[in-house]
């Protein structure tokens, strides 16, 4: 017999053979040669540390977006997407990936390859079968080395700069299932029909594809398909036949295709797994065949915006919308008033935009019994009435519980601004452009989860205290511009809000400039436009806010002078009809809008030479101010300028020739200077010029008979110059001329 001792040695050696094994796989499972590839491959990339921070260590499978296998310990997958990871990488792709002989997973999506081509190596990659390069900065002809790829059954090329010469490769890969190739360009003959033969397709999203001509009917083959985007091509389509085979779609997108020939409406019932569908600017009328109201719709998403559909679609619209979460109805021609109907239908519905109509009539109280509704959508109609009945009644509550946006804008709603306090999910309200009035209530400053307050354009009046916004810590968007409200604020006030946009323009929040926007550190917009502001612009204001874009203080009585600008990132500057002395400042390079006309600037305006480039620019005003001296030779360094002002000021010398390189240029105003010199011959090639103001200076020479061929102008002012001569019949070759205006010179018009 075996004795127990001998069987208790061998025991614990047979323990200690496992713990062994077990132990040297537990301490790497990563083989060698392909830890090596991948960081042969990471040695073509530039990147944030963060992200490939892991690719250190010995165990490769343990890196950040590296995936084993558990059996074989070969790399299987490599997921380095960085759609939700700031930074992502820069580089190439190094083809040490082909020592990935087990590779079946690539996703490289939202990371910037320079427009770099797509590598041809990865068409040698035939053990992949999913491949996902979305957003990834690449650039020229899709490789057809692609189509060896014939495990494939996954596809993202979309959003890239990149074309094909055909999609024949694509016919190889028999058993794709997912084929995403968004914006990029297709356009070449033939290329849906490539992609009609890929009969296990379940989705196949081509958005903005440059595809034209009419939609094959082999795309009714694919039987297998769940979604099907072809919007935002120039594609055609006499009928929809081919959609009923299509059996299984869910989601379906055909916007901006041109359906007023088809019958669309007729092919929704045989849709019966259909949950989105898309049909935006696709034409559609309301003279379609109505669907029978025995048809049903198992619809949660209907977006037919920017169409031509009339009121008599809410017939129709009240049989497929019992299941309808969201409906989209904007931008169509839809008249009278809301159907309680077709309100009392949408009872699972939680999005309703009505935008862009021609509604009219009261909001139906109806309305309120959209238990589930989220958003509500009604701006730019015909909608009267007051608010009071619907949203005013603090009884309402459990009544459109769930409303977070509200959106009114643009209608002619009258009365008083309703309480809101019962409904404390808002987050968003528009109600500017309306005939509101009285004052603005405190209710508002209760709804605790409000982040965008409009209430511009309205009549409103009184007082704006502190306690208007007692509890609105997320507001980033705050409008009452252009109302007759008086912001009486405590010049201590630390509001409780960090906003991202400030706009007061027509209320009363002076004369002392408000101290609390001091406070505001991220803000992009600051517009206190006609403020009552009687103040010395404060140091802080022009860097108080890294962000700040557009600063616009117009129509106050602010004093002070204007720092460097250069290294703000302010876009749109507009502090006409002010105070402001002193010499003009440096600009942010980047800018567009400069209006700093009506105030006391002085000196010359040599300073705009001194940046490099504005090629951002288009308007530059500086009208009406003391500036003196020469008008600058640097206008080419401002390519893109349509309107430049620089009357009554007192600039003396000739007009630069370099105004000849602004050729979107529209608007050109020296009126009151003391210009001396001919027009500069270079003016002749700004065709697009609508606007030529150089009255009162002291212009000499003869009119041009160029100016015949400007054939674009409307407004022609050589008014009280020295000019001589005869008139050069040209000038009748201006058809388009409504103030022509040659008096107080020394012409003479010769009749021939």
């Amino acid at each position: 017999m075996i004795s127990d001792k001998g069987i208790s040695i061998k025991f614990i050696l047979f323990v200690l053979v496992c713990v062994y094994v077990s132990g040297d796989d537990a301490e790497v499972r990563c083989i060698a040669r392909e830890r090596e590839a991948l960081l042969s491959f990471k040695n073509g990339l530039i990147g944030d540390d963060g992200f490939l921070s892991s690719w250190r260590s010995d165990e490769c499978c343990e890196w950040y977006g590296v995936e084993c296998s558990n059996t074989t310990r070969h790399v299987i997958a490599l997921q380095l997407n960085a759609c939700h990871y700031y930074g992502g990488l820069q580089g190439k792709v190094g083809s040490s990936l082909l020592e990935l002989h087990h590779l079946n997973y690539l996703d490289l999506s939202c990371n910037d390859f320079g427009g770099n081509s797509i590598p041809a190596f990865i068409g040698s990659m035939k053990q992949l079968q999913h491949l996902y390069l979305k957003y990834s900065h690449f650039s020229g002809i899709i490789p057809p080395q692609l189509g060896n790829l014939t495990n494939l059954l996954s596809l993202d090329l979309s959003f890239n700069s990149l074309t094909t010469e055909n999609l024949i490769w694509l016919s190889n890969l028999s058993s794709l299932s997912y084929l995403h190739l968004s914006q990029i360009d297709l356009s070449h003959p033939n290329s849906l029909q490539h992609i009609s033969s890929l009969h296990f397709l379940y989705e196949l999203h081509l958005y903005s594809c440059g595809l034209k001509g009419t939609i094959p009917s082999q795309i009714g083959n694919l039987t297998n398909l769940r979604s099907l985007d072809l919007s935002h091509n120039s594609l055609t389509t006499e009928n929809l036949d081919w959609l009923s085979n299509l059996s299984l779609l869910s989601y379906l997108d055909l916007s901006q295709i041109d359906l007023s020939h088809t019958n669309w409406l007729l092919h929704i019932p045989s849709l019966r797994s259909l949950n989105e569908l898309y049909l935006n600017s696709c034409n559609l009328t309301s003279s379609s065949s109505f669907l029978n109201s025995s048809s049903k719709s198992h619809l949660s998403i209907l977006a037919v915006s920017d169409n031509n559909l009339t009121s008599s679609s809410f017939d129709w619209l009240s049989n497929i919308t019992t299941s309808l979460v969201e409906i989209d109805l904007s931008h169509n021609a839809l008249g009278g008033p809301i159907p309680n109907a077709f309100l009392e239908s949408l009872v699972l519905i939680e999005y309703l935009d009505l935008s862009n109509n021609m509604l009219q009539g009261h909001i139906p109280k109806s309305l309120s019994n959209l238990s589930r509704l989220r958003v509500l959508v009604l701006y730019e109609n015909d909608l009267g009435g007051e608010l009071d009945e619907l949203f005013g009644n603090i009884s309402a509550k459990g009544m459109l519980e769930s409303l977070q946006i509200l959106d009114l804008a643009d209608n002619k709603l009258n009365g008083s601004v309703p309480n809101l306090r019962a409904f404390s999910a808002l987050t968003e309200v528009y109600f500017g452009g309306n005939n509101f009035t009285g004052s603005m209530p405190l209710s508002i400053g209760q709804l605790s989860e409000l982040q965008i307050l409009d209430l511009s354009r309205n009549s409103l009046e009184g007082s704006v205290f502190e306690s208007h916004f007692t509890k609105l810590d997320k507001l980033k968007i705050l409008d009452l511009s252009f109302n007759s409200l008086i912001l009486d604020i405590a010049p201590d006030w630390n509001p409780p809000f960090q906003l991202d946009g400030i706009f007061l323009a027509g209320c009363n929040v002076g004369p002392s400039f408000p101290k609390w926007i001091e406070t505001q550190r991220n803000f992009t917009v600051l517009d206190l436009s006609r403020g009552g502001i009687r103040d010395e612009a404060p140091t802080w204001l022009w860097t108080i806010s890294p962000s700040l874009g557009a600063l616009l203080l117009s129509d106050n009585q602010v004093t002070g002078s204007v720092p460097n600008l250069s290294s703000t990132s302010i876009i749109d500057l507009d502090l006409s009809n002010n105070s402001f002395s002193g010499p003009i400042p440096l600009f942010y390079a980047n800018a567009s809008l400069i209006k700093l006309n009506g105030n006391m600037f002085s000196g010359s305006i040599s300073s705009i030479c001194k940046i490099p480039q504005y090629r951002q620019l288009l308007r530059l005003d500086l009208s009406n101010n003391k500036l003196a001296g020469e008008i600058p030779n640097c206008w080419d360094k401002m390519p893109n300028l349509d309107s430049l002002n620089l009357a009554d000021n007192s600039f003396s010398g000739e007009i630069p020739r370099s105004f000849g390189s602004l050729l979107h240029l529209f608007a050109l105003q020296f009126r009151g200077n003391n210009l001396s010199g001919e027009l500069p011959s270079t003016l002749r090639l700004c065709q697009r010029l609508l606007l030529v103001d150089v009255g009162g200076n002291a212009l000499t020479g003869e009119i041009p008979t160029w100016i015949g061929d400007l054939d674009n102008m409307a407004f022609l002012n050589l008014h009280g110059n020295k000019l001589h001569g005869n008139i050069p019949p040209q000038i009748c070759n201006l058809t388009h001329i409504r103030i022509l205006d040659l008096s107080m010179n020394y012409l003479v018009w010769k009749n021939t």
